[in-house]
């Protein structure tokens, strides 16, 4: 079984990521970010990150962020599936 980065093992993928998988990944992942320094200041809901990234071009660069993990998500995706048929 593979294991992720965080050290807990990835369950096994059985079927392709679809469209629509790959972009809740990157919208995951940029949560994840956020999550991360509220969790290391002590933040107990995400309101002020809301009112932060209200301002639209800072929203621009979160959009920007979330279509940069979605590229590496496909990636890592399509690596994922090569890796497995050079198993076979």
């Amino acid at each position: 079984m593979s294991e992720s980065t965080n050290g807990n093992p990835a369950p096994p993928r059985t079927k392709p990521f679809s469209a629509e998988e790959v972009q809740e990944l990157a919208r995951d992942a940029v949560n994840q970010a956020f999550i991360t320094v509220q969790d290391a200041v002590g933040a107990t809901s995400g309101d002020f990150a809301s009112m932060y990234f209200s301002d639209g071009a800072l929203m621009e660069s979160v959009e920007t962020f979330r279509r940069m993990l979605e590229a590496y998500a496909e990636a890592e995706v399509t690596n994922a599936r090569n890796l497995k048929e050079d198993e076979r």
